[in-house]
């Protein structure tokens, strides 16, 4: 009799001692709200970036309007006045036809001016791209080349409507004096440009 006592007593003395076992057992902290964030690292913008992309901006707007210059020149006696190359780069653009109202001639005129800005900047972004090192004598034979280059593979392998000048039906020489200016407005817009970009930079900078 006396054996099973001691069998229960035991088996009392071990449940009792099963919560101070698991008692002892220190779990890990659960982490609070602001631990358990994971940090996100943002990074801040970098302005040499900033001032890059608006120095190819402004180089191709100089670019864009000195060509375009070129354009409405050569539209001087035309009956349907110097901006008509815009004008029929636009109606060819949009499918607008040459006698519909006024509202839609503008906006032809409007879609014009805007592809003949959007290819002077890729002209540029690409010249960019290409001579961003290069300064002095260099950059000028850099800028002939690349207008030679711009004008073959206008000529031959884009669309007539991505070609400068295009609406405008220029002839050879007309052609030869289109790139020969962007050659020059490349060159001259590019250093334009850094000097503003400069000058930007300078003005932004801590203790100026």
């Amino acid at each position: 009799m006396s054996a099973p006592a001691r069998g229960r007593g035991d088996e009392g003395l071990e449940r009792a001692s099963e919560p101070r076992l698991l008692s002892a057992v220190t779990s890990p902290p659960l982490p609070s709200q602001h631990e358990s964030a994971v940090p996100l690292s943002v990074r801040a913008p970098d302005p040499e970036r900033g001032r890059s992309v608006r120095t190819g901006v402004r180089c191709g707007l100089f670019v864009a309007a000195a060509t375009a210059g070129v354009i409405t020149g050569f539209s001087l006696h035309s009956p349907a006045g110097v901006l008509a190359p815009f004008a029929t780069s636009g109606r060819m653009l949009l499918g607008v036809s040459a006698n519909e109202g006024p509202a839609e001639q503008v906006v032809a005129l409007a879609g014009g001016v805007l592809l003949h800005a959007l290819l002077a900047l890729a002209w540029t972004a690409l010249f960019a791209l290409l001579a961003r090192t290069l300064g002095g004598l260099r950059l000028w034979i850099a800028a002939a080349l690349f207008a030679v280059g711009a004008y073959g593979t206008s000529e031959y392998l884009l669309p007539p409507l991505l070609r400068l000048g295009h609406g405008a039906r220029p002839f050879p020489p007309q052609l030869a004096l289109l790139y020969a200016v962007l050659a020059v407005a490349l060159v001259v817009g590019m250093r334009l440009a850094k000097s503003v970009g400069e000058g930007d930079a300078r003005s932004e900078s801590p203790g100026t």
